[in-house]
């Protein structure tokens, strides 16, 4: 048998993904049916529910542990009110995103005592004492995905956790790119 298949799309439900378990559909173009030779093309995405994403970020530092929660397209956790002198609660509301192959949490709202505040007040009431706090969070997920493939998009609601990968067509032949990738 030669030739290559023009178009191949494989879901696999409940697949295993480091600390967690999602729906995996990888669709691939120009796939060849014997031999060593790249796909043409391939992405994939996977799809988590929502509570996965806090599995997947792990620990954020100077947060309550399982605080990490959906909340629309971003996500709320709680900081650890000890690192406080008041005592009083604080949650921070991130908005997630893919850059480099890392996600990434930039600071949207900030809620001190009940009381919320987006970050573009705080930092245009605080300035560059606001940026400790506010900067983006970049959490490394490539341990939970075989190294050919890179996280580009993220996306969360209130029914899942859906990220897209760019991935290496020759995910398919090079046992390599299969392997867990590395964080740095």
């Amino acid at each position: 048998m030669t030739g290559a298949l023009d178009e191949l799309t494989v879901t696999v439900p409940d697949a295993p993904l480091g600390k967690t378990t999602g729906t995996v559909t990888v669709h691939a173009t120009g796939v060849p049916v014997s031999g060593d030779a790249p796909a043409r093309s391939v992405d994939a995405s996977v799809k988590l529910a929502p509570d996965a994403i806090a599995k997947l970020a792990g620990d954020l530092g100077r947060t309550v542990p399982g605080s990490l929660k959906v909340d629309g397209g971003n996500v709320v956790v709680e900081l650890d009110p000890s690192q406080f002198l008041s005592g009083v609660s604080f949650g921070l509301t991130l908005k997630p995103s893919a850059k480099d192959g890392q996600l990434v949490l930039t600071p949207v709202a900030f809620d001190v005592g009940g009381a919320s505040m987006s970050a573009d007040t705080i930092r245009a009431r605080f300035g560059s004492l606001a940026d400790g706090i506010l900067a983006p969070r970049r959490v490394c997920v490539a341990s939970a995905f075989p190294s050919g493939l890179t996280l580009s998009k993220i996306a969360v609601d209130s029914a899942a956790v859906t990220a897209d990968f760019a991935v290496d067509p020759r995910i398919l032949s090079d046992p390599a790119l299969q392997k867990p990738g590395k964080c740095p």
